[in-house]
């Protein structure tokens, strides 16, 4: 991505709704699919640490990260070990087997997704398992994700086999911001139709009150997402197991 565009991630992690709803569904799904006690945890791609505090409740957490100035806002919150990393031949670590590897919006922005998920599946612990978010829908693709580098959105067969062939056993998957896909669907095709308007969409974070509204409707969804597969939305997350 571009530096401004890292930087101004690094300004709305913490507060803007749909990064604090996609924090609500990893904590949720994390405790419905029980670690071992003092688990070891990886956050690939850790961005500037803002689910680090979330996954230190779970165990011990190590993450990396390509960007330099994010790495080391990821090192400023003092949780864990953050050291520089990419993907797929460049996780640190090195000689270390992880219970939980998680991977929030990270695969798309790599151009070989498949080497990526063997590299991670190999730094698994016996059932180890990763907890993966990627965007859903290539037709959903636009500026934003040129914007931010991204090769591909997720279709789900897509991204099943290719979890499949990297060895992993999938426990559940399931779209998210169901809620709010019309909206953004609708946004994509007139941003289609009209391509000189602004992408507003991920462009700063809303106004208290509509970001508290926004950042409840999408974190609700972590009650359906184990019991009720949604027929869409904009992401799609994923535990997976390694298979023995």
């Amino acid at each position: 991505m571009e530096p401004h565009i890292y930087s101004e991630l690094a300004e709305q992690e913490d507060a803007h709704w749909w990064f604090c709803a996609r924090r609500a569904i990893a904590a949720s799904l994390l405790k419905r699919f029980k670690l071992p006690s003092n688990a070891k945890i990886l956050d690939a791609g850790c961005g500037s640490g803002g689910n680090l505090a979330i996954l230190a409740q779970f165990g011990e957490v190590c993450a990396f990260e390509m960007d330099d100035a994010s790495c080391a806002r990821a090192r400023s919150r003092a949780i864990g070990q953050v050291e520089a990393g990419t993907l797929p031949g460049g996780i640190p670590f090195a000689g270390q087997a992880f219970d939980l590897i998680t991977l929030f919006d990270v695969l798309e922005h790599i151009e070989d997704d498949a080497a990526a998920l063997d590299a991670l599946a190999n730094r698994l612990a016996p059932e180890g398992m990763l907890l993966l978010n990627v965007p859903a829908f290539q037709w959903l693709f636009s500026r934003h994700d040129i914007l931010h580098h991204h090769y591909r959105r997720y279709g789900w067969n897509d991204l099943r086999q290719k979890l499949e062939a990297a060895g992993l056993k999938i426990c559940l998957m399931n779209y998210w911001n169901f809620w709010l896909f019309p909206a953004v669907a609708t946004a994509r095709i007139i941003e289609r139709l009209c391509p000189s308007r602004h992408d507003a969409l991920g462009s700063g974070t809303p106004p208290i009150m509509l970001n508290k509204l926004l950042t409840f409707l999408a974190s609700s969804e972590r009650f359906l997402i184990p019991r009720l597969r949604l027929p869409f939305g904009t992401s799609i997350v994923v535990l997976a197991k390694k298979r023995n």
